[in-house]
């Protein structure tokens, strides 16, 4: 098994996200990015990256980028030791293979359809994470004990030949690990490090400019237009959707302020759970009615809402074209769980999950069908 070094315990919350896989209702967070303007690459014979399969070439492609962020980011080689005891953080000591993290889906995914890309990203959030970091070396047979320890992350390529000049890198990470803006830091650090080599100076280059005089001072000045000194009343009174709209900001407001110290004080509590495991397994059960078969849900619906990718990708290579955010539903949250990223050439991005076999497909469909009624007038 792969050496690590034994760092601090959990702390409160990350304790909450771990206690999950006690549960076996743990899931995973992704934050896909569509990338365009990929560098073109040489198709010689010799090159081996030329033919249909060119998983060598994102493995080099990525691995300096990944290898170097983890470097920089030890949160990037960390798992769980003794999930049985007192959990505590572990730092991987030896490099892990760099085709353990990433996966390579070539011709098979049509990433800018958004049902291919949701089945896909819909595979990533089944797929949950040994804490522990345990996993079989890729390269080993299947007679070999040999193991190696992987992080708690790992990054999906969708490319396909139909579209050379675009990809899709989904970054799938455990949510004791980070949350969904972290990992979006991560994804824009990893973009960074892909466009290096022909990244702009510090300090882009003096345009040449013909000098030419003008006075220091004016002579005199004009007054403002009235309009600016004094803004006139709008000239019709606000529709009564907009006073609704207001009223209903309004007492949001008071609900987020009147709720400030619960939620600030939650946290805290969780320091006061009790020993681990048993505690914290009592803590999930009492979410239901005692039984630990029979547990139900903290809430119908939750909205996540990632941000938007605020970073110039106006031009050059590997920039960003949209982003997507989704999070797993596990058993004890909420029924319905809409995450959103604001896309980078406009509109939004919205992946709603939820569990098999809990909802009604045709309540699922209505609601969806609402909520794009809505997200559309926010939007437009």
């Amino acid at each position: 098994m792969g050496q690590v070094r034994l760092l601090r315990p959990l702390g409160s919350m990350e304790r909450y996200q771990l206690s999950k896989h006690l549960r076996r209702s743990a899931g995973p967070v992704v934050v896909a990015a569509t990338l365009k303007g990929l560098p073109h690459r040489s198709t010689s014979a010799g090159d081996p990256t030329s033919g249909p399969d060119q998983a060598a070439y994102w493995h080099r492609c990525l691995g300096e980028g990944l290898a170097s962020l983890c470097a920089r980011h030890p949160q990037l080689s960390l798992v769980v030791l003794d999930s049985a005891e007192p959990p505590r953080w572990a730092g991987l000591t030896q490099a892990f293979p760099v085709a353990d993290v990433v996966a390579c889906d070539l011709a098979t995914t049509a990433h800018w359809d958004p049902r291919d890309l949701a089945r896909a990203l819909e595979a990533e959030l089944q797929r949950d994470f040994d804490p522990a970091g345990a996993a079989r070396a890729s390269n080993s047979s299947a007679e070999s004990a040999d193991r190696v320890r992987l992080p708690l992350w790992r990054v999906r390529v969708l490319w396909h030949p139909d579209r050379p000049d675009e990809c899709c890198l989904c970054w799938v990470w455990d949510h004791a690990l980070a949350d969904g803006l972290s990992g979006k830091q991560l994804l824009r650090s990893l973009v960074s490090r892909l466009r290096l080599p022909d990244a702009p100076t510090a300090t882009p280059a003096v345009a040449e400019i013909r000098p030419f005089d003008f006075a220091a001072a004016d002579d005199y000045e004009l007054p403002a237009p009235y309009d600016q000194r004094r803004p006139p009343s709008p000239a019709a009174d606000p529709s009564d959707d907009a006073d609704e709209f207001w009223a209903n900001c309004v007492a949001y407001g008071r609900h987020l302020s009147a709720n400030l110290r619960e939620g600030a004080a939650l946290p805290g509590l969780l320091a006061h759970v009790g020993e681990w495991p048993a505690a914290w397994e009592r803590l999930w059960r009492a979410k239901g009615d005692g039984n630990a078969a029979t547990m139900r849900r903290t809430g119908s619906f939750e909205l996540s809402d990632l941000g938007t990718w605020d970073e110039d990708d106006s031009g050059g290579e590997w920039r960003v074209a949209a982003v997507t955010f989704g999070q797993s539903v596990h058993v004890n949250g909420e029924a319905l769980l809409c995450s959103v990223a604001g896309c980078v050439e406009g509109g939004l991005r919205v992946m709603v999950a939820w569990q098999d076999d809990t909802l009604a497909e045709a309540a699922v469909q209505r609601f969806l069908s609402k909520l794009g009624v809505v997200l559309t007038r926010l939007v437009s």
